[in-house]
């Protein structure tokens, strides 16, 4: 579901342009970078994907600064020294660009 909404997201910048080529920064808390591929590639036959995946990154109050495992749900991340609800620092970004 979250990988739908990220397509859409990509769809809406691209305003009904057909890029030959677009190179995506996708952040691991957006959801499966392999669904969003499959799911994008089928709007945009012809264009040629390239994704960059970036891990998921968490600052805590405890001092933890650091990667996480993905969770079944990303919309928060705990913290794996302390437990606590931590900030997504790096890991949700969707950036994208045309050539």
């Amino acid at each position: 579901m979250k990988e739908e909404a990220a397509v859409e997201f990509v769809m809406h910048k691209l305003v009904r342009q057909k890029p030959a080529k677009l190179k995506i920064r996708f952040g691991a808390a957006r959801g499966d970078v392999r669904k969003f591929e499959r799911i994008l590639s089928r709007k945009l036959p012809g264009t040629k994907i390239e994704i960059e995946c970036v891990p998921i990154e968490v600052a805590c109050r405890c001092g933890f600064s650091g990667g996480v495992g993905l969770t079944e749900s990303m919309n928060f991340a705990r913290c794996p020294r302390c437990g606590r609800l931590a900030w997504i620092v790096k890991g949700n970004e969707l950036i994208v660009h045309q050539f």
